[in-house]
């Protein structure tokens, strides 16, 4: 009882209100604070990366990967021959943002069986430097490269071979392929079997490379057919920027699309005779010795800016490439505007220079020329249809 005549009772004591002496309801609990000490860290309940996908840590080179599994980089590692050899399917290799670096020979990363084929690889996330080759993948498909720098190798920077079997459905995405000694990515096909097909290369920067950034080798009976180009930053190559080959063999069906191709010693875009029925498409072409090379039958060139190279535009006689120069008009009433970026030369006495095989066109010169052979460096063009380009 407090001096106040009111009971004080604890919450624990089992006496309610209306235990009190008179029922008055005037009774005051004394809350208890109950057990003070916490009863500890609460279970996790997130998985670890490694409970999620176990991984193997690769701590020194060079390193055989035979089993499937992911692997990853835990530092920066150095070889004088091979770094990380590949030889089993369903491989995930994160670099972790690191390097490997060799001793400009031997591969820094390679998946090359004696015979079939891999799938399913994919290496990301780091930077392969001074080996002879820094990517090699042979006969490899459905493979992943994403969000690597490849650099600063004695011979090519991304090597991708079809020889005992297929090399196609690859994509290589987000990666700089910058400074070495052979071409920036080269792919290339041994036969029909082993074709290239279906690859996509796509938001990558390809600078600076001795030959051409990129190489597209279907010749000798290989394939490389339906592969994509897109989005792609093809800059100061030795060669060309993206150079299409095919020759007895077969290199069509190709696309060249959004590319920035600037800069380069011989074409910014190179298609040879025996590649056909490529698209290359909205791309700008600028500052090359040539800026468009195309030699293949077939092709179409559509809205490309071409402008600034040494020859703006070097065709095969009679290359039923539709309205190469051109560039819509934005009024369908006036058909189609094809406006000179620079001068075209035919290379052949007694051929024609520009054949318009469609209603509703105008050619506009724009000052440039169109020159008879004895000043020739470049083939005729034709125009086959009525769309823009």
């Amino acid at each position: 009882m407090s001096e106040h005549g009111r009971k004080i009772h604890s919450e624990n004591s089992g006496i309610s209100c209306g235990d009190c002496t008179g029922g008055c309801g005037d009774c005051e609990y004394n809350l208890g604070a109950g057990e003070l000490t916490p009863p500890g860290a609460p279970a996790p309940t997130m998985k670890t990366l490694d409970q999620v996908e176990p991984r193997t840590p690769i701590g020194s080179l060079p390193f055989t990967i035979s089993q499937p599994g992911s692997y990853y980089l835990t530092g920066p590692l150095t070889s004088s021959g091979d770094g990380i050899t590949v030889n089993s399917d369903n491989v995930t290799i994160d670099l972790m943002g690191f390097t490997i670096q060799g001793a400009d020979a031997a591969t820094g990363i390679q998946a090359t069986p004696s015979s079939g084929g891999f799938k399913a690889l994919t290496i990301k996330n780091g930077c392969v430097s001074r080996f002879s080759t820094g990517l090699y993948w042979h006969n490899v498909e459905r493979s992943v490269l994403a969000d690597l720098i490849v650099e600063r190798n004695a011979s090519h920077g991304i090597y991708i071979r079809g020889q005992f079997g297929p090399a196609g459905n690859n994509r290589i995405e987000r990666c700089t392929i910058a400074k070495n000694g052979g071409c920036g990515l080269l792919i290339s096909s041994y036969s029909i079997e082993a074709s290239c097909n279906g690859n996509r290369i796509q938001d990558c920067s390809i600078s600076q490379n001795t030959q051409s950034g990129v190489e597209l080798d279907g010749s000798s009976s290989g394939q490389c057919d339906g592969n994509v180009f897109e989005k792609l930053a093809v800059n100061k190559n030795g060669a060309s920027g993206v150079y299409l080959y095919g020759s007895s063999g077969s290199c069509k069906g190709n696309t060249i699309k959004g590319c920035n191709l600037e800069g380069n010693v011989e074409s910014g875009i190179e298609i040879s005779a025996d590649c056909k029925q490529n698209r290359i498409e909205g791309n700008s072409v600028a500052a090359n010795g040539k800026g468009l090379e195309i030699y293949g039958s077939g092709n179409y060139v559509a809205d490309n800016v071409v402008a600034g190279n040494t020859d703006n535009y070097d065709f095969s006689q009679g290359q039923p490439i539709e309205h190469s120069v051109g560039r819509d008009t934005g009024n369908p009433g006036l058909g189609l505007l094809v406006k000179f970026a620079g001068s075209l030369k035919c290379a052949e006495a007694e051929k024609d220079g520009i054949t318009v095989n469609a209603n509703n066109v105008t050619i506009d010169l724009a000052g440039h020329d169109s020159s008879d052979p004895e000043q020739a460096v470049s083939g005729a063009m034709e125009l086959a249809g009525t769309r823009t380009i």
